[in-house]
């Protein structure tokens, strides 16, 4: 019976199922007289599952029962598509590559996923009802109340800090550097505030290391010059390229070495 409900999306036997599908021997086991399915399909119609009825009288009022029946698949297919949304949802936030801490209007964390645990040494029971300044250097937590307030207030998509330097705390002392993305959704008990959280440790490691070359070139009295593989246009120019040439260093990283005059 399975595999009609499949075909003709709803089968109707009224009595004598067992003769219609002699192979079936659940339909034998249990005395199976009459059989009412129903398809099982997703919003957009492609089908996940039948649900079915199984009796061993013959059916009465059949139409009656196929239309409660179908009802009810509405609503086990409805409950199938939210149960799967939830858990596509539950992947997204517990496997990110970033920490992710949702907060509460009272500034308290309700969630938090594997990262943040990994990133902050803290556990999740550990963090599950403290301030979200428990991840903050003691500095910067006063402020924090404030700026936190003022979100809620306003609570559009953003990334935390204005472009200045931000840093989190972990629980054994240690600050680092982050980046920090707020967004705002609609809870069960109100608004809750999303924080993704990034540690970007290495990266200001390869900017400081970046810095410190130019910073050596800059007091070569030779000129240097880094240019854009594809573009060939000058990306960085010491002082020595410009006492040499006698461009300025805005002129010189808007040209090429073929705009170069000899």
């Amino acid at each position: 019976p399975c595999e009609a409900v499949a075909a003709r999306h709803s089968v109707i036997i009224e009595r004598d199922v067992q003769k219609q599908f002699p192979s079936d021997t659940l339909l034998f086991e249990k005395g199976v007289e009459a059989y009412l399915g129903v398809l099982l399909t997703e919003r957009m119609g492609r089908p996940i599952g039948h649900i079915g009825i199984m009796s061993r009288k013959p059916l009465t009022l059949p139409s009656r029962m196929e239309a409660i029946l179908k009802l009810f698949a509405l609503a086990v297919a409805a409950k199938m598509e939210r149960d799967r949304r939830k858990r596509q949802f539950h992947d997204f936030f517990e496997f990110a590559p970033d920490a992710i801490v949702t907060i509460g209007r009272a500034g308290r964390i309700e969630q938090v996923n594997q990262q943040t645990e990994r990133l902050f040494g803290w556990g999740r029971s550990e963090l599950i009802g403290q301030p979200v300044e428990l991840l903050l250097p003691p500095e910067l937590r006063k402020p924090h109340e404030a700026m936190r307030d003022r979100f809620f207030q306003n609570p559009s998509p953003r990334a935390m800090g204005d472009g200045s330097s931000l840093h989190a705390i972990r629980k054994d002392g240690t600050v680092f550097p982050v980046e920090i993305s707020l967004s705002a959704m609609e809870g069960d008990d109100g608004l809750i505030a999303t924080a993704a959280i990034r540690d970007i440790t290495k990266r200001k490691q390869v900017e400081q290391a970046a810095q410190r070359a130019f910073a050596t070139l800059d007091v070569a009295t030779d000129g240097a010059f880094i240019f854009d593989a594809d573009s060939l246009r000058f990306s960085y120019v010491n002082q020595g390229a410009i006492r040499q040439l006698g461009y300025s260093r805005d002129e010189l990283l808007h040209m090429t070495p073929l705009d170069i005059k000899p």
